[in-house]
């Protein structure tokens, strides 16, 4: 099944938006409006102070991409199917 690229995605960050993320609202962001994308940046943390698990998000279908760590693979060894696009450091 091929997906339309116009879809709106979500992107789930690992922590509350500040000054480690500014790739994604700044050049990304920019992209993202140019092309037409519906790309919606989700903070880690909520209104409420609580911490929003990249993994967890994802797997329940509430963010469609997450930025996370070790995470990641501590769910696919316990029998999460998610796919690494990138590592960086």
């Amino acid at each position: 099944m091929e997906e339309d690229l116009t879809d709106p995605v979500s992107l789930q960050l690992h922590w509350q938006t500040q000054f480690q993320f500014p790739g994604y609202y700044g050049p990304f962001g920019m992209v993202f409006e140019e092309e037409g994308l519906g790309v919606t940046i989700l903070p880690g943390i909520d209104q409420e102070g609580h911490a929003r698990l990249c993994t967890e998000e994802v797997a329940a279908g509430r963010a469609t991409f997450g930025v996370g760590a070790s995470g990641i693979l501590l769910a696919q060894s316990r029998g999460a199917d998610f796919q690494i696009v990138g590592s960086f450091f």
